[in-house]
């Protein structure tokens, strides 16, 4: 599935599930047959947490084609690690909180 495609999906399924405690949304794309989503959260995640933003993630999979040899996983995480730090390659932000004191 072409990355261009996965981001629009995942940036689709949080228009107006975004709250203040969201950092970021990562998509790793380096392995084929799979989607890895972490969403970073400023503070431990909490069980309303994992329900709310479980739900977006869900439209995300409604959107995508999966095949029997997909995989799926999704990670609801605390982070204050500078955003240079969440990502390697083969994976792309698909949300990121504008933080000054980061300068980003």
């Amino acid at each position: 599935m072409d990355r261009s495609y996965q981001l629009l999906s995942i940036q689709r399924s949080f228009l107006g599930n975004v709250r203040p405690d969201l950092r970021a949304v990562i998509i790793d794309h380096s392995i084929k047959n799979s989607f890895h989503v972490k969403v970073i959260l400023d503070h431990e995640p909490t069980e309303d947490d994992h329900d709310f933003y479980s739900a977006a993630l869900a439209e995300f999979c409604a959107n995508i084609s999966f095949n029997q040899e997909t995989k799926y996983q999704e990670e609801i995480i605390f982070s204050n690690q500078d955003f240079k730090y969440l990502i390697s390659e083969g994976q792309s932000f698909a949300f990121m909180r504008y933080e000054p004191s980061l300068g980003y």
